[in-house]
């Protein structure tokens, strides 16, 4: 039993790497609470009322590291502190994954109607579609890096999925249906249909990037990306690089990857053949192999 990590080891180990930042028991309470931390477990009862023993998870020491990297005048930014565990990889309670999740129809609404106030007026939602269409070519026919042209192909099928998360679909075409998933309101729907008991498991599926289902949503997200599909439908896709500091972007892939596994849990096989004829009719046969059918349908919640 010595081997395993107590309240009183986990504080000490905490303060042999940063001392200026000493961990106390109720900021792991808080932690936990706030759902930072996983809770201890308890142990064998000590007998003749000495109490139960409770163990940390080893894992809990550098998501403690990730907390205590926070600190401003010896408070932990604790939004910023559960971004920084999520990006690197680390399990959090399925409330909090919730959180971030939700964020990302909100900042879709912003960014479709940021500068574009004919989405707002009382024209006909065709004439809302053309403008939108022209507004996205404009924006993003070129490479925000390398100033290059983008091919037209990549800018006529991103405009369509603009379009469709606009819910203004005119032709019904793949791009459009793969929009009509990613609209806001549709992803808020979906996010209800998942508990919170469920994210955490479809989070660690979604990451796991040697598993054929995790190999696939981290490709989606990468494929879009290089493709100069980040600035149009962000944060969905997030973009190559960032003046955020570094962890940012890496929150940022990884909450995207994580939407993917999500929807294939709400909408199965039905979003998943539109996202895989999006990817042949993008990136052709070799890439969609890549994200085939068989991959995308191996989440097994």
């Amino acid at each position: 039993m010595n081997d395993q990590l107590t309240k009183e080891k986990l504080i000490k180990e905490v303060a042999r790497c940063h001392s200026d930042h000493p961990v106390t028991e109720p900021q792991l309470k808080r932690w936990v609470k706030y759902g930072l931390l996983p809770p201890p477990k308890a142990g064998k009862s000590r007998g003749r009322g000495r109490g139960i023993p409770q163990y940390w998870e080893p894992i809990c020491i550098p998501m403690i590291e990730l907390i205590v990297a926070t600190y401003r005048k010896n408070k932990p930014n604790m939004d910023e502190a559960g971004k920084r565990i999520f990006a690197n990889g680390f399990l959090l309670r399925g409330d909090l994954i919730r959180k971030y999740l939700e964020e990302i129809p909100d900042r879709l609404e912003s960014n479709l109607r940021r500068q574009r106030s004919f989405m707002e007026s009382k024209i006909s939602d065709s004439s809302k579609a053309s403008r939108l269409t022209e507004s996205v070519k404009r924006r993003h026919s070129k490479d925000q890096i390398l100033h290059e042209q983008k091919p037209t192909e990549w800018i006529n099928a991103l405009a369509e999925v603009v379009v469709g998360t606009a819910k203004l679909s005119v032709s019904q075409s793949t791009y459009e249906q793969l929009g009509e998933f990613l609209n806001p309101s549709a992803l808020r729907d979906a996010f209800q249909k998942v508990t919170d008991e469920t994210l955490p498991v479809i989070f660690t599926k979604s990451q796991d990037e040697f598993s054929s289902f995790g190999f696939a949503t981290r490709s989606i997200t990468n494929l879009f990306r290089e493709h100069g599909w980040s600035g149009a439908i962000e944060p969905i896709i997030p973009p190559m690089h960032s003046k955020d500091t570094d962890y940012v972007l890496t929150f940022e892939f990884r909450r995207s990857a994580l939407l993917w596994g999500v929807l294939l849990y709400v909408h199965g096989q039905a979003f998943a053949q539109v996202l895989q004829e999006v990817i042949r009719q993008q990136f052709g046969q070799a890439v969609e192999n890549m994200v085939s059918i068989d991959k995308l349908e191996q989440l097994n919640v």
